[in-house]
């Protein structure tokens, strides 16, 4: 029997956005290949067993953060835990068993305001300007930074609706008119369409690896060691700054999507240097 499918369905039921079913389903078609490769049934395995594919998942993807390498245990863990509830299992191989933390250097301390503007003033191509538009200005996420598209750039009403969010939730962030005027001209430049990705590239949606490297490279030009800084930074970034603004702390979870305030008040880190001041150019 095929339990993936079963479990995939099960998940659209209780209402997980589809783009969040197609990711679980690629994680899962990758796990069934591995199990397949190591003469394994995928009901009839061990804590030991999960530990291997983790080490093996591990150097298969080692060009993708812990985070991203995660993602793939947590859908096996997933179904397992849907296995279990369905009773086509009676005890769940995960155990105690936890993937590893993704490394905590920086994690939480915004990039000050002076770096910010480093980095827009240096952006050199159309795909540095939108990472730091959309994940600094609208403080999105890798993942909905991969699975913006043109239909969810509202330019009469200068609005980013973030469709894609974690957990499904959905919401709306405000551009700036410097924003949005650089959006619309980059979308008819490029002649995208509603169902395009703003990321688009010639396979259609483009990888978070890129992205990461594209950060990457955009700190090395300034002088930062490569990689000093996650994407992610940028959200904790923005949220300090517009706390430290004045902003209130509840507008500003909003406009992060988080479910509590507390995870709000994680992200924001004052100190009496940091002083909000958006940028208002694209950096040229």
């Amino acid at each position: 029997m095929n339990y993936i499918n079963p479990f995939l369905t099960y998940l659209n039921t209780i209402g997980y956005h589809y783009k969040t079913i197609q990711s679980k389903e690629t994680h899962l078609k990758h796990y069934k290949d591995w199990l397949t490769v190591e003469n394994k049934d995928i009901l009839k395995i061990t804590t030991k067993t999960i530990q291997k594919y983790y080490k093996d998942l591990q150097a298969q993807k080692s060009h993708c953060s812990i985070g991203s390498i995660n993602n793939y245990l947590i859908s096996v863990k997933q179904f397992y835990s849907w296995a279990c509830k369905s009773q086509y299992l009676k005890k769940h191989p995960f155990g105690k068993f936890k993937p590893h933390k993704e490394p905590n250097h920086n994690t939480r301390k915004p990039i000050d305001l002076k770096t910010i503007k480093k980095l827009y003033k240096t952006s050199k191509y159309p795909i540095e300007k939108l990472l730091l538009l959309l994940a600094y200005g609208c403080g999105l996420r890798t993942f909905e930074l991969q699975h913006l598209k043109v239909k969810d750039i509202h330019l009469e009403k200068a609005l980013v609706t973030v469709v894609s969010g974690k957990f499904n939730k959905q919401r709306s962030i405000p551009l700036q008119q410097e924003h949005l005027n650089y959006l619309k001209n980059y979308i008819i430049h490029k002649n995208l369409q509603l169902e395009d990705y703003i990321f688009q590239t010639p396979t259609g949606m483009i990888s978070q690896a890129i992205l990461r490297n594209t950060f990457k490279k955009m700190q090395h030009r300034i002088g930062l060691p490569l990689g000093h800084f996650t994407i992610h930074h940028l959200r904790h970034s923005i949220a300090s700054h517009l706390v430290a603004s004045g902003v209130n702390i509840q507008l500003v979870q909003y406009f992060l999507g988080h479910s509590t305030l507390t995870t709000t008040q994680k992200y924001v880190h004052l100190t009496k240097t940091i002083h909000y001041e958006i940028s208002k150019k694209m950096g040229n």
